[in-house]
């Protein structure tokens, strides 16, 4: 069950219903009273643990808690809010009292209903190699050496008889070659190659399952008395059937709705929304995509009950 405070995420299931319950019924009857025709349900709040104690109308709500109401009028029912008044000045501090006894520990909430994580998807391909690109140009050809110097005459001989004609002399050696070229430009890089084409998503994953029930808290401790004329109010439970898109469980005419909750039973659906709706309280479900029925694929389709939602209704006796 939960209740929706201004500015504030919803109360838990035993913050409003089973604890307004367990804290206005005695025997069948509450002992909280009213003074007016209509009758009223005064409550603090805690603004961060939503504790919410049933107090006296003109009981002051302490600085961490928000004051909240239900009236019963003629024609019907109303809910009302009542924010927290600014602080007052800080009194003197008071003498410290004695250190009280360690308090049980309180056993622990249910597991949430958080899913596995979907499988991964496989890598894309790599993509082709790009082109290598071209050669450079070859540089110029390197200027001609220089030619190599005469040999040295050899000595002249003496005059002899005219001889037979000499052969011709040696040719010089070779001159030194000439200074090296500069080298070419390098040829431009080949341009990249695409890139691979992106893998398919994973699959979603399974639902996980829903954790166990936590175990029902400790009654909250007695209400403080009335101060009204008298009269006393009595608390009970209505409930309605579940269908595939939800459902509304409805107070009688001359009751209050104070809070409601719900119980699904069919695992393939979970709640949208949980809300008062007139004077009741109404659930809208949904079916997941992924369910176990024949048609995987739809939504808010099924026939047959999933569960149910409650309403607590608060009457003047």
């Amino acid at each position: 069950m939960a209740f929706k405070l201004p500015g504030m995420r919803p109360l838990a299931v035993v913050a409003v219903g089973v604890l307004a319950g367990s804290l206005l019924t005695m025997g069948g009857s509450a002992v909280a009273s009213s003074s007016a025709a209509g009758a009223e349900i005064h409550a603090c709040v805690h603004k961060k643990t939503r504790y919410a104690r049933i107090v006296n109308v003109t009981t002051v709500c302490k600085p961490t808690e928000i004051r909240v109401k239900w009236a019963q009028s003629a024609g019907g029912s109303s809910q009302s809010f009542a924010t927290a008044g600014p602080q007052g000045p800080q009194g003197p501090a008071g003498r410290t009292g004695a250190t009280g006894p360690t308090g049980p520990t309180g056993s622990q909430g249910r597991t949430g209903f958080r899913g596995k994580n979907g499988i991964q998807g496989p890598a894309g391909p790599i993509g082709p190699k790009g082109a290598d690109g071209k050669d450079g140009v070859q540089g110029p050809v390197g200027p001609k050496g220089a030619d190599g110097a005469d040999g040295k005459l050899g000595p002249e001989g003496p005059a002899g008889p005219k001889g037979a004609e000499g052969t011709d002399g040696k040719i010089g050696p070779e001159g030194p070659a000439g200074p090296k070229g500069a080298n070419g430009t390098d040829g431009k890089d080949g341009k990249d190659g695409a890139p691979g084409t992106k893998g398919a998503n994973g699959e979603q994953g399974p639902r996980g399952l829903q954790g166990p029930k936590g175990d029902t808290g400790a009654q909250g401790p007695k209400g403080e008395p009335g101060s009204g004329k008298g009269g006393t109010l009595s608390v009970h439970t209505e409930t309605a059937s579940l269908g595939s898109s939800g459902g509304t469980a409805t107070c009688d005419s001359d009751e209050v709705a104070t809070g409601g909750g719900f119980f699904i039973s069919d695992d393939d659906y979970v709640a949208s929304a949980s809300m008062p709706s007139g004077n009741g309280w109404s659930v809208k479900i949904n079916k997941l995509s992924s369910g176990g029925d024949n048609n995987r694929n739809s939504v808010n389709s099924g026939g047959g009950s999933k569960g149910s939602v409650y309403v607590v209704c608060a009457k003047k006796s």
